[in-house]
């Protein structure tokens, strides 16, 4: 007796009539939608937005003592994570994290006069996180800086090693920029200032032209350090910062920031006057949840039991 049969043999009429239901055509159908919106339920996770207290929706990208990600001494040992999403009315968790910016308000992505249009529903926002794994903490400055076509910075070709490219004045080019944050003080963990390259680096034969006195220098005192960028720190220990792309291009397209495209190269530096960089590439796509392969197997699954149940013969008759 096969498992169809032997529940249509149970002994209550009513579980006889749903085991009935459920192995009809129409019941297997309606049980598959009713998996996969289960399943659907649990793809919703929305990225932690805590200082790093939890990395939930965060992409690990490696440790700054890994071949591939450091440059530089490797026993200052960090974990650099990334993340990329829309916004949708996302806010901080209020769990002990500082930071914020002078017009974050509650929510920590409330926005101010020179911030206009950032953090607003459908936002491209990319998120660029720390946490401190040995040997050092997070000191009074931190600097994320941006190669757009994520062609210049690379890493050390050995663990330790100290021939990696991470210098902005000499690796960048027209349109890179780099955010500094400064970690004391009135205004700590709020973007301090803005440079943008209008030249090129010196390894390419340039004049570095970012910082004070170049066109793309945007410093934090002319705004009153309200920027489309919001920083979360979590004691010495570890950051998480969020860059609103899409009011970011708004904003400074027009004083030389270039395009921020399909992937962006990521340079910093972990501890405040420490040795020891990491570099990575981040691709601006969302980052995939791991229920979603849950959902394509379950969905798969069920199709093939459909399949088969509705491709099987009828038991031919026997001849008198």
């Amino acid at each position: 007796m096969n498992l169809k049969s032997r529940a249509l043999h149970a002994r209550s009429p009513a579980r006889r009539r749903a085991v009935a239901v459920a192995c009809s055509g129409a019941g297997m159908f309606k049980t598959l939608l009713a998996i996969i919106a289960l399943l659907a339920g649990s793809v919703v996770q929305a990225q932690s937005i805590d200082g790093g207290l939890t990395w939930n929706g965060w992409t690990d990208r490696g440790m700054s003592n890994q071949l591939g990600v450091g440059s530089g001494a490797a026993d200052e040992v960090y974990r650099v994570y990334s993340t990329f999403f829309y916004f949708d009315n996302q806010s901080r968790t209020n769990t002990g994290e500082i930071g914020g910016g002078p017009t974050g308000g509650i929510t920590g992505f409330g926005t101010g006069s020179f911030s206009a249009g950032a953090f607003a529903s459908g936002n491209a926002i990319l998120g660029i996180g720390l946490q401190v794994i040995s040997g050092g903490q997070i000191g009074d400055w931190t600097f994320v800086k941006f190669d757009l076509d994520n062609d210049s910075f690379r890493p050390a070709s050995t663990v330790g090693g100290t021939d990696g490219r991470t210098s902005f004045s000499r690796w960048s080019e027209t349109g890179d920029f780099t955010v500094s944050f400064a970690g004391i003080g009135s205004n700590a963990w709020t973007a301090q200032e803005i440079s943008i390259q209008s030249g090129n680096g010196t390894a390419y034969g340039g004049i570095s032209q970012a910082g004070q006195g170049f066109p793309g220098y945007v410093p934090g005192g002319s705004t009153g350090y309200d920027f489309p960028i919001r920083a979360f720190r979590r004691g010495t220990d570890s950051f998480q910062a969020f860059f609103d792309a899409t009011a970011m291009q708004a904003l400074y397209g027009p004083v030389g920031m270039g395009a921020i495209n399909e992937s962006v190269g990521i340079a910093m530096q972990g501890f405040s006057g420490g040795s020891n960089s990491v570099t990575f590439g981040v691709p601006l796509t969302p980052v995939p949840e791991p229920s979603t392969p849950s959902i394509l197997i379950a969905g798969i699954a069920m199709m093939l039991l459909m399949k088969r149940f509705f491709s099987r013969k009828a038991p031919r008759s026997r001849a008198m």
